[in-house]
């Protein structure tokens, strides 16, 4: 089943789609890898650029189950912050929006945070140095 894509819009935010440019489904743009992380409403997966080979994240959300556009919203406000990733492309088939984001290897902080269970004093100063 194939849909055409529809630029995504809030109050505040300019048509996505038509900014990048894109016309072309997600599917042809980029190439769908492993599984990065699941929630309720999303997941997000590794993906391949087809033409460059670079590796992005791409969140993947049920329109049936949650807006996206107050997230795209923030993405594009406040992308260029050097500690929030950054909104790449944004494709929409009808039922999926398609969120191409950096990817980030580093793991998650909360994952860190659990694991360890203490940190130094240093090393909390360099983690908090970092997030603020």
């Amino acid at each position: 089943e194939e849909y055409k894509i529809t630029p995504i819009t809030s109050a505040n935010v300019l048509p996505i789609v038509q900014i990048n440019g894109n016309a072309a489904q997600f599917g042809e743009v980029y190439e769908l890898k492993e599984d990065i992380g699941v929630g309720s409403y999303s997941v997000c997966k590794r993906c391949v650029h087809a033409t460059t080979n670079m590796e992005f994240a791409v969140k993947i959300i049920d329109k049936s189950k949650r807006d996206p556009s107050e997230e795209i919203e923030i993405l594009m406000r406040y992308g260029q912050h050097p500690n929030i990733i950054t909104l790449k492309d944004v494709f929409d088939d009808g039922r999926y929006v398609y969120l191409v984001t950096d990817l980030m290897k580093g793991g998650e902080l909360l994952d860190r945070i659990l694991k360890q269970k203490c940190f130094s004093e240093r090393e909390a100063s360099d983690i908090l140095y970092v997030i603020s």
